[in-house]
């Protein structure tokens, strides 16, 4: 009995701590597209080339984060509830063949949870990577220029 106490508790911690940085991810995601909107408004930011290729990059990939951020909320939900039921109808003495149909649905929808959550933080990752390739290209002459002051 002690050992199901520990894995219903430490299965709740890592719920816990999926649900923690979910929110964290997708409050940067959606600030992070902000933040590099906000340079479309900036007149001294013009990068040329294959950097301007790499800011329109950020943009889609940021937005495509945010998206898939969604994705995972909603998929965690209906996971949710789909686990809610199984446990339900196993409590309610239902066939072994609905029980199974809902438990290959939970099972399913986590997984689609964990490939939203590591598409979003890909995505997130290149949207970043890019944004500061392009960023660097505009802004590193003048960087450097200062620092030789």
């Amino acid at each position: 009995m002690e050992l199901d106490d520990r894995f219903v508790r430490w299965q709740g911690q890592a719920i816990t701590q999926l649900s923690f940085t979910v929110n964290l991810f997708a409050g940067f995601s959606v600030g992070a597209l902000a933040y590099v909107l906000s340079y479309l408004r900036e007149p001294t930011f013009t990068p040329q080339g294959c950097y301007a290729i790499l800011y329109i990059a950020s943009l889609v990939l940021l937005l495509v984060s945010v998206v898939l951020a969604v994705g995972m909320v909603i998929s965690r939900v209906i996971d949710f509830r789909a686990t809610a039921q199984v446990v339900r109808s196993r409590q309610e003495s239902a066939t072994p063949q609905a029980i199974a149909e809902l438990s290959n649905t939970a099972n399913l929808l986590g997984k689609a949870t964990w490939r939203f959550f590591w598409g979003m933080l890909g995505t997130f990752g290149l949207g970043i990577a890019t944004f500061t390739a392009s960023l660097v290209s505009v802004y590193a002459s003048r960087i450097l220029q200062g620092a030789a002051l």
